[in-house]
């Protein structure tokens, strides 16, 4: 299991339910959240998922994110 911390362009409510969409139903993805408030939009994630696999799900529904 890896666990990430990550810079993002997630800003908003709308932009978290837009990456639920792709978090919420992977059985390899065992927690996250997006911290809106925090100036870099940190996303913190445990997954089974590689870092770049991880950033490559994020575009796809497109955001960006790098490792904080």
């Amino acid at each position: 299991m890896n666990t990430y911390i990550l810079k993002t362009t997630i800003h908003c409510g709308s932009c978290i339910n837009t990456v639920s969409g792709i978090f919420n139903q992977d059985t390899d993805i065992l927690e996250w959240r997006v911290d809106i408030n925090h100036p870099d939009k940190l996303l913190y994630i445990t997954t089974n998922y590689s870092l770049d696999e991880v950033i490559k799900d994020l575009k796809s529904v497109g955001f960006n994110a790098e490792l904080a």
